[in-house]
């Protein structure tokens, strides 16, 4: 019996997969049955939507690829789609949105652009066991929120947060956070409720402040 040609062994071709830009990922798929079946699950581990595209039909039946999942339209996907093995979801935080979050709730990385956080946001966040990573932008921390939003941050590894305002430090002075090792931040004020926070991070390793105004205040 002839021995395998390395390039015929699904393991080899799912490393070269792996390696392949994503844009030349399709036509690879097209050489061979085996290689097919290799690349597949690379060319759908990493999907966005940016449109009503023909992703939309074929999502049901590679769903279980995704990993990583944006969506940058409005109107999102009529029946939002059941990714098993989804790690990170990007996606603008108005009406509608909440459903696709709410049918992942094991999610790592969870990044909320396009304007507000929505007060339901509120409720839905700490359902999100697993998430160790969150983005957002533009809100206010509502003071009956406060202490939900601490509590969140204490099993979080990474915060990225831009244009938040936080009025109320709540339970702050009896919290810390041993899970936070980056931020990126950028506050319009409540410096000394930031200043507060940051010193009950005892394993913070990255800090990334963004605006003028505060830059200038930690130099004096």
């Amino acid at each position: 019996m002839p021995s395998q040609q390395p390039l015929e062994l699904p393991e080899i071709l799912s490393h070269i997969a792996s390696h392949v830009h994503w844009r030349s990922r399709p036509a690879c798929a097209r050489v061979s049955k085996e290689w097919h079946q290799a690349f597949i699950p690379h060319i759908w581990e990493d999907v966005g939507f940016s449109s009503r595209t023909p992703e939309h039909v074929a999502m049901p039946r590679y769903s279980h690829h995704v990993k990583k999942l944006i969506v940058s339209v409005r109107n999102l996907i009529p029946d939002p789609p059941h990714c098993p093995n989804l790690q990170s979801l990007t996606l603008g935080s108005y009406p509608g949105s909440t459903d696709l979050v709410l049918n992942h709730p094991h999610i790592t990385h969870l990044w909320l652009a396009n304007g507000q956080l929505l007060p339901v946001w509120w409720t839905i966040l700490p359902q999100l066991g697993s998430l160790k990573n969150l983005d957002f932008t533009s809100t206010i921390v509502p003071e009956q929120e406060t202490d939900t939003f601490w509590q969140l941050c204490t099993r979080l590894e990474r915060l990225m947060v831009f244009n938040i305002s936080i009025p109320h430090q709540g339970q702050l002075s009896s919290m810390v956070f041993p899970s936070l090792k980056k931020m990126t931040m950028g506050f319009p004020d409540t410096l000394p409720t930031i200043l507060e926070f940051m010193s009950r991070c005892p394993n913070l390793a990255e800090l990334q402040w963004q605006g003028t105004a505060y830059r200038q205040a930690l130099m004096i």
